[in-house]
């Protein structure tokens, strides 16, 4: 009985009462749900920032992986200088969480400090080394053909390799040097949260098959190590200035079976990381998505001037729909709601709320049978605060980022 009466006071007040009622809801409702969203935007945005600046801090744990023995620098141990210079990414598949890459990589040594190439065991199998001279020795070990690398791309498989160059020298005060040539499939996930303005570092992983941190340390080679200019992927651009190689330990936690290790072992692999910054197009490239989605809502809302606004505006609502169905297919399987999910959100919503307000102006105005001036101003007011907040509602979640 008491929402009756409620029910009968407010329809005895007049329709601009009633309309600015419904303009003061609009607008309470849209500053809300714009003041949440933009901080939602703005903290995934900054973890986004912050997990990306810790994967590629030589000084912090990687997020969610086991923390190494020692971030310190190991000293007194054989030095191995590593270098990269990336030469194409054959593919990228965001929805499949791999990539494919061509690059050239080189190691620079004492030999005398460290077998890096693992030949003497090799050699020791098919030669008396005592028995060889220097000059012999040297000649063998640049002409071993290796059948495996000796190094591991981490979270990737080795496809192919070719070795460029190589010279090894047993003098204690000359750098042996080799080159490979590789190609990798690395296996990666990608954070699509900010799709599809997302932002990525591809990253190159490179240890040691079997030398730990305790016996080599590789040393990122700063000055050659680069990415081609000829490197590039469709839809997106490569921040080259961006590029980092770091050098990071890379802890297992595991004796891996060996009965002469105690349980919970632990060691650090010394771990060279390179980064390919890549980021989506700018702009053009959202409203290139969104194009479907916004023109049915431009539709949509020049469709409450004509005198039979239902027809607009349902079908606006279908090609919204139909718009955020082809969008999930291009998407990977994941339980995060992406900037693009909620756009296209934003827009069905919207149309949702045009047809509500559509409804509650046509029950308000015709009830005397007369629309007057100021209903027609009322009605007018509350469309034009709807695309308002629209817009800024899109500017919002796309400011951050762009």
């Amino acid at each position: 009985m008491k929402y009756f009466f409620l029910f009968c006071k407010i329809k005895s007040l007049k329709s601009e009462y009633l309309l600015a009622i419904v303009f003061i809801l609009v607008a309470v409702i849209s500053f809300i749900f714009i003041r949440n969203f933009y901080s939602f935007i703005e903290k995934e945005h900054n973890e986004i920032s912050l997990h990306k600046k810790m994967i590629m801090d030589e000084n912090s744990p990687d997020p969610g992986k086991t923390a190494a023995v020692s971030y310190e620098k190991p000293k007194n141990i054989p030095k191995v200088k590593t270098g990269i210079y990336f030469e194409r990414i054959e593919s990228l598949a965001i929805k499949n969480s791999q990539w494919t890459g061509e690059f050239y990589l080189w190691f620079t040594w004492n030999q005398s400090e460290v077998d890096f190439l693992g030949i003497r065991p090799l050699l020791a199998k098919q030669y008396e080394l005592n028995t060889l001279n220097e000059l012999k020795l040297k000649s063998i070990m640049n002409e071993l053909n290796l059948s495996s690398l000796p190094i591991s791309v981490i979270n990737g498989e080795i496809e192919s390799f070719n070795e460029v160059s190589r010279n090894i020298t047993l003098a204690p005060n000359e750098l042996s040097y080799v080159q490979f040539k590789v190609k990798a499939q690395i296996t990666q996930f990608f954070d699509v949260t900010l799709f599809p303005i997302d932002a990525h570092d591809l990253l190159v992983s490179i240890e040691h098959a079997w030398l730990n941190r305790q016996k080599v340390l590789l040393v990122p080679d700063t000055n050659d190590t680069k990415i081609s200019s000829r490197v590039s992927i469709t839809g997106y651009k490569i921040l080259r200035k961006t590029s980092k190689i770091i050098e990071k330990p890379h802890a297992y936690k595991s004796a891996r079976g060996n009965p002469n290790l105690p349980s919970g072992f632990k060691v650090d692999f010394s771990q060279i990381r390179m980064s390919v910054p890549i980021k989506r197009g700018g702009i053009e490239g959202v409203f290139k998505l969104f194009l479907i989605v916004y023109v049915a809502v431009i539709v949509a809302f020049l469709g409450t001037l004509a005198k039979d606004p239902s027809r607009f505006v349902v079908g606006s609502l279908f090609t919204a729909a139909g718009s955020s169905i082809i969008l999930s297919s291009k998407l990977p399987t994941t339980d995060i709601i992406t900037l693009a999910e909620f756009i296209n959100g934003f827009a069905l919503i919207t149309i949702i709320i045009i047809i509500i307000v559509t409804v509650l102006i046509s029950i308000i105005t015709k009830a005397d049978g007369v629309i007057t001036k100021s209903e027609k101003y009322w009605s007018l007011s509350i469309y034009l605060l709807l695309a308002l907040a629209y817009v800024i509602l899109n500017y919002s979640a796309l400011s951050l980022v762009i």
